[in-house]
């Protein structure tokens, strides 16, 4: 058992792992649909591992001083990427999206 669990660690302190998650996210063009607004935000995973629970912030405001309010995304896998659609109402787009990682854990 003790020899086991040696074998095991020495196999992970030489494996080869990239970071967990390097995500960056991306705010689209907000474009009309029926009355609403809508704005894609991406997020990409660049880095060599999946990713779950994923915490996304995002603040409008020409200034991004507006509240924070926060999104989830369940899962990115490595080297891959998820968009989401936020949606607001108003006659005009608005102004000033931006969008940063709150959290995320590793898989």
């Amino acid at each position: 058992m003790v020899l086991a669990l040696a074998g095991y660690l020495v196999f992970r302190a030489l494996r080869d792992e990239g970071p967990p998650g390097l995500l960056e996210v991306a705010v689209g063009s907000p474009e009309s649909r029926g009355g609403s607004w809508v704005v894609p935000v991406r997020v990409v995973n660049r880095g060599d591992r999946a990713v779950r629970d994923v915490a996304v912030g995002v603040r409008r405001g020409a200034s991004g001083d507006g509240p924070e309010e926060e999104l989830s995304i369940d899962f990115v896998g490595e080297g891959s990427e998820e968009e989401t659609l936020l949606f607001f109402d108003g006659a005009a787009p608005p102004a000033g999206v931006r969008a940063r990682v709150l959290r995320y854990r590793a898989d």
